[in-house]
């Protein structure tokens, strides 16, 4: 969820939304996390790319070339030692839980990848119009977080989240697989996930 969110721009520049993930989502990515974050999605929106092109190229940076400037990099650059400690438990225990189920990650990320892009696309779609007309008009990139963020405020909503998470539950094929998620999922939105019906 958070990917996607990302993909819809958070940034120490806008207050506001990044309030609104602390509150709805979690409290792990402080400032520093979400600006190095926002960076690179600004770049992607600025050059007009698709929500599925721009996960196309981290997806290449970071499963394909191994590189260490991707997005899942710059969001834990910020991260304090203990948090992200804590996330490396979170993730190596998540990827033990599913390997035992004899599901592949893969596999998921291919059950999960046409709905997901299907919710967020339209928010995303917002986003990159605004950062392509106000990069065409030359505005600076602070301005254009800060447009972006204020859309994204608007449109991430508890009710979208929770589409996101029931859309996830009944697209995963294997019951073991989103016993997997539900139980490591909301070890990195706690105590936010008691707001979702999982």
């Amino acid at each position: 969820i958070l990917l996607l969110v990302g993909i819809s721009l958070a940034s120490a520049q806008c207050p506001k939304f990044y309030k609104k993930i602390n509150n709805l989502i979690t409290s792990l990515f402080n400032d520093k996390s979400l600006n190095n974050f926002a960076d690179i999605l600004v770049t992607y929106a600025k050059q007009d790319l698709s929500l599925q092109q721009a996960f196309d190229k981290e997806y290449n940076c970071f499963v394909v070339e191994k590189r260490t400037d991707c997005l899942p990099y710059k969001l834990l650059a910020g991260v304090p030692v203990p948090q992200y400690l804590s996330l490396m438990a979170i993730g190596t225990g998540a990827l033990t839980c599913v390997m035992d189920t004899g599901y592949s990650f893969e596999e998921a990320a291919k059950d999960l990848k046409a709905p997901m892009f299907k919710i967020w696309t339209p928010v995303y779609e917002k986003l990159r119009k605004k950062a392509v007309t106000m990069n065409k008009n030359k505005k600076p990139d602070t301005a254009i977080k800060n447009q972006c963020c204020n859309l994204a405020n608007s449109a991430v909503t508890k009710a979208l989240l929770q589409k996101t998470i029931t859309t996830a539950k009944n697209k995963i094929t294997a019951k073991k697989v989103w016993d997997c998620v539900s139980k490591y999922l909301p070890k990195v939105a706690d105590p936010q996930y008691k707001q979702y019906t999982w």
